[in-house]
């Protein structure tokens, strides 16, 4: 770190780097808002280039603190954050952050702390309005994860949309494909009439290779799905950027959620019976005499 310290000094990625067309030993001007929140620029010289593959890393710079404080022209003991990290299980609730809330409000005066958000935009956009200083806030990891509770929830209308486009697609292939089946079966269903079965009777027949059929295929499909995740997460995919946020050690985890399963398979079941059933009771009204006559 002490090349860092020497005429301030920073560390870039290689995605800032490649943005920017630099290389270390290359000087860059700085356009930011210092301590006293009025625009002014510094030089800066890149005395370091470091591959980071994670979303918020990629774009994250380093600086030696000394050289910071004097860039924004802040007090020699400033510093803009303070960050706790609690063992996993062991995080505070919304009532144990509520409380630290009140604590630093009775110890700072309510003037200094700004309201507990969801949003930490909220507090940035409050420092720059109030004239109270220091001002100082209480931020929990929800609040600082808005983006990325977006691209998740972005992610998981994509997810349901493609969800609902297979089961249209696998209802209306089913379907398409038994009504073929059945125009092929006709003079099996005249032995059936000929023979004094109910349409109740011939429709179960067929209602019950179609079950057959659903079920097998869907668990073949699980299977598969099963197989081909498990060859998937054996890949290494840490040298894609920004990828990590999807990544464990570097590689994909599956998730499987019984309940999303059965949602589906629900779903596929009850619409294509729904679509192969009008199909069968169609195909059984016809007459037996022109049904055994036919040569298929």
């Amino acid at each position: 770190m002490n090349e860092v310290e020497k005429d301030n000094g920073i560390l870039i990625s290689s995605a800032i780097a490649e943005k920017l067309q630099v290389k270390v030993g290359d000087s860059l001007t700085l356009y930011l808002d210092n301590f006293q929140r009025k625009i002014d620029t510094t030089q800066v010289v890149i005395k370091g280039i470091f591959l980071d593959t994670s979303l918020f890393g990629m774009y994250s710079v380093y600086m030696d603190l000394e050289n910071l404080r004097n860039t924004i022209n802040a007090p020699k003991d400033y510093i803009n954050r303070i960050g706790l990290y609690f063992p996993k299980g062991k995080e505070p609730s919304r009532f144990e952050i509520e409380n630290i809330q009140k604590l630093l409000e009775n110890e700072f005066g309510i003037e200094h702390i700004h309201p507990l958000s969801n949003d930490k935009d909220d507090f940035y956009a409050a420092m720059y309005e109030t004239e109270a200083r220091p001002y100082y806030a209480l931020i929990p990891l929800d609040a600082n994860l808005k983006d990325l509770r977006q691209i998740i929830e972005a992610m998981k209308i994509i997810i349901y949309g493609l969800s609902a486009l297979l089961i249209i697609i696998v209802m209306i292939g089913i379907s398409s494909t038994y009504r073929v089946i059945i125009a092929k079966r006709v003079r099996e269903i005249g032995i059936y009439v000929s023979q004094g079965f109910s349409d109740r009777r011939i429709s179960l027949i067929f209602l019950s290779e179609v079950i057959f059929i659903i079920i097998t295929g869907f668990l073949a499909g699980i299977l598969s799905a099963f197989g081909i995740s498990h060859l998937v997460s054996r890949l290494d995919f840490s040298s894609i950027p920004a990828f990590d946020l999807f990544l464990s050690n570097g590689s994909l985890v599956s998730r499987y959620s019984f309940i999303h399963t059965l949602v589906i398979f629900s779903s596929v079941f009850v619409t294509t019976l729904a679509s192969v059933l009008f199909t069968i009771r169609k195909a059984i009204q016809i007459d037996p005499a022109k049904a055994l006559s036919n040569p298929e």
